[in-house]
């Protein structure tokens, strides 16, 4: 409904600016655009939704969490294949797609496929369970690549230290306070950070209410 709300509201602003100006009009709208170099049109979502604790479940140091679309950009298959090298972690990866075969042929034994959750699923329980969120996201040979997926902003606001690719935008969001940025496809990198935040828990708390600080305020 916010995208839909979002691209009604550019139809009119470009009609305006059309109908005002005529084609010199749009022509000089096209033309601001282009000279600006860069936007940042950050995402949002209600943080007061994700307390990061839900009655009667504990956070669990060893569990990595990974919500996503299974598709190749999302680079799940990095994390399936990371998750051979940190055994004493449980790797659950929530979502499903195209990529679903070939991640289940790929896992190992601590890799669990949860599906598709409910959201309210992800705030009461995957959320308050985990030890951190990756977002091991890769740009593909086409360029197309993922921005900063929602779950991030979500892990964070529940408290989540976050460990993603260094890709686009994500270092406005992921910081060293809030969590680790790891060179896309990366496998080594990966796995170090995976293994090295969940078993410094006080650091990961502090990440996590970095993370949270920082999604209250942005």
């Amino acid at each position: 409904p916010s995208s839909c709300l979002a691209c009604c509201a550019v139809y009119r602003f470009l009609t305006l600016a059309t109908n005002v100006g005529g084609r010199n009009g749009f022509s000089s709208l096209v033309a601001g655009i282009r000279s600006v170099s860069g936007w940042r049109v950050p995402n949002s979502l209600y943080v007061e939704e994700y307390a990061g604790t839900a009655p009667g479940v504990e956070r669990r140091g060893n569990v990595v969490l990974a919500v996503a679309r299974m598709v190749a950009k999302k680079g799940l298959i990095h994390l399936v294949h990371a998750a051979r090298g940190i055994p004493e972690a449980e790797v659950w990866i929530v979502g499903d797609g195209r990529e679903a075969p070939n991640l289940r042929a790929a896992a190992g034994r601590n890799v669990r496929f949860w599906g598709i959750r409910a959201e309210a699923d992800l705030r009461s329980f995957f959320y308050p369970t985990a030890a951190v969120l990756c977002a091991p996201c890769i740009r593909l040979a086409n360029g197309d690549a993922d921005g900063v997926p929602t779950t991030v902003l979500e892990a964070m606001a529940a408290g989540l230290p976050v460990v993603a690719s260094d890709l686009l935008a994500m270092p406005n969001y992921v910081s060293p306070e809030t969590g680790r940025l790891t060179p896309p496809g990366d496998l080594d990198a990966l796995t170090t950070a995976l293994r090295h935040v969940p078993t410094q828990p006080a650091e990961a708390a502090e990440m996590g209410a970095a993370g949270r600080e920082w999604a209250m305020e942005n």
